[in-house]
């Protein structure tokens, strides 16, 4: 038996010394104590046990030194001799090295940016300093900033239309108010409510997908334009303003599948947008109209008036109107009391069509 096993048999008898304490001593301490040291020598003999497995075996030769070897492998041993004619060959699973020719050599370029126009910066201020136009109303510069808008969807999506419509509920018609598109055939007449994608849009009020539509069925599921296209992918969406539906949004594609619910979602942030818009318009136009009635009634009732003659009334009375109400004809009729009858005193028409001319009796 070698030093190292006797060390080892004197270790393991260690615990069973401890354990007949706890059973031959009378004394309830000492038993309690080498209890105690009985628990920690097994653990102890655990922790030795899972380090020594995890050495690792050169490390463990490496500790053992020349006395871990029996004699007989110590005389089998014999060190490899080192002849200055040695040599030693390297086998590799490929015959083939890996040598850097001009065949196998290829240049990394770093990314470029395209070549910019001359004149980028121009075109570019060009349309972010695009102006609203001065001369039409609220409702003409919503139709401006509604268009541009369908211009990013459009290319964002890169659709073949994008269009907007307005619904009147009152006539159950719905009304093309802008469109950006790659065909010139779209409808500029209104359109009723049918069985067609539009109409079920109007009807439920929920957004529609449609991926794959047919060629049969072209003209009946997209009317708004004047003949087919060839449109393949729909997506519609629902505009809602005071929970009351006024309008519809959609874009098509003549490719198959090129639309899926995130573009619902999508779609969904640029109505919010546009319903911002209509709330701020619909605010500065009643603003707008407030103050033109204000301005009218106050050119009647200001003291700086002075009506002389009649015609200084119906001079007055005519502004004021033009500030209140958009009309295309206005006509004062005047009730005579002495030959009790109604006369028309002050006619303006802005059409070209006939009207009742000045100084006639109006017969009731």
């Amino acid at each position: 038996m070698d030093r190292r096993q006797k060390k080892r048999l004197l270790f393991f008898l260690i615990f069973p010394v401890l354990l007949s304490i706890t059973f031959f001593v009378q004394d309830v301490a000492i038993r309690i104590i080498a209890l105690l040291l009985s628990f920690i020598y097994v653990g102890s003999i655990l922790f030795l046990r899972d380090n020594f497995r995890k050495i690792p075996l050169f490390d463990l030769h490496s500790e053992r030194g020349e006395s871990d070897f029996s004699q007989d492998q110590q005389k089998q041993y014999t060190p490899p001799s080192l002849d200055e004619d040695s040599s030693f060959e390297i086998i590799a699973k490929h015959s083939s090295s890996q040598i850097i020719t001009e065949d196998n050599y290829f240049k990394v370029k770093a990314p470029q940016s395209p070549e910019k126009p001359h004149d980028l910066k121009e075109r570019f201020a060009e349309i972010v300093n695009e102006e609203l136009p001065k001369e039409v109303g609220y409702d003409g510069q919503f139709s401006f900033i509604l268009e541009k808008i369908l211009s990013v969807i459009k290319e964002a999506y890169a659709s073949n239309t994008a269009i907007f419509f307005w619904y009147n509920k009152k006539k159950e018609k719905l009304s093309v108010e802008r469109y950006i598109s790659n065909s010139t055939d779209v409808i500029k007449s209104k359109l009723g409510i049918e069985d067609d994608i539009l109409s079920k849009i109007v009807t439920t009020g929920d957004p529609e997908l449609l991926s794959d539509i047919s060629k049969t069925a072209e003209a009946d599921v997209i009317r708004y334009y004047n003949k087919p296209q060839g449109i393949k992918s729909f997506v519609g969406v629902p505009i809602f303003y005071e929970k009351e539906l006024i309008g519809v949004l959609a874009i098509d594609s003549k490719t198959n599948d090129s639309f899926g619910i995130e573009t619902i979602f999508s779609l969904g942030r640029f109505v919010r947008l546009i319903t911002i818009l209509i709330n701020i318009f619909e605010q500065k136009f009643s603003e707008f109209v407030s103050q033109r009635r204000l301005h009218g009634l106050l050119s009647l009732i200001t003291p700086s008036s002075s009506f002389e003659h009649e015609k200084d009334v119906m001079q007055a009375l005519e502004k004021s109107i033009e500030f209140l109400l958009a009309w295309d004809a206005f006509v004062f009729v005047y009730y005579n009391p002495p030959a009790k009858n109604f006369k028309t005193m002050r006619v303006r028409n802005k059409t070209s069509l006939k009207y009742v001319g000045e100084n006639l009796e109006v017969e009731l």
